[in-house]
């Protein structure tokens, strides 16, 4: 019997290491958001790819992961808006500049991001970190409902 229990012991072990999704190991996760370790970095491209459906409900996101690290409604460029970011407002095109030229790119970016940011509803998880910075889970709602979600920093 010893034999059995040590396999299943490591069947566990293995399965929460594959990146396979789980709400009970994403949910025990939140405590462990500071380590490097946290398992939920290892599930969140399954979690996006097969879990988080556009439409479903703040309350089906809640049940799924429990209570975010952060909610907040925010102004925010849309993360498909910023792509369109002229180059020569991006961060690097405006380090190569002398300091005059900064302070003006620096003034038109404030502007372009005035002009295209919007209100924003938002549940923020924490996943892991990548190099020196966190990596957060953003879950975007619109009257109660997703209407999407992606991982950055």
């Amino acid at each position: 019997m010893k034999i059995n229990f040590n396999i299943l012991v490591l069947f566990f072990v293995f399965n929460s290491c594959t990146g396979q999704f789980n709400s009970d190991n994403w949910k025990n996760a939140s405590s462990a958001i500071e380590s490097r370790d946290n398992i939920r970095k290892n599930m969140v491209q399954d979690l996006m790819d097969n879990h988080l459906k556009e439409s479903m409900t703040k309350e089906q996101i809640l049940e799924m992961l429990g209570t975010p690290n952060n909610s907040s409604t925010e102004n925010r460029v849309d993360r498909k808006v910023a792509k369109t970011l002229p180059d020569s407002l991006s961060a690097k095109t405006i380090v190569k500049l002398s300091k005059q030229d900064q302070a003006n790119r620096i003034e038109e970016l404030a502007k372009w991001r005035k002009a295209h940011a919007e209100t924003m509803d938002l549940f923020i998880y924490n996943i892991g970190w990548a190099e020196m910075d966190p990596v957060f889970l953003y879950v975007r709602f619109e009257d109660s409902k997703v209407i999407d979600y992606w991982k950055g920093k």
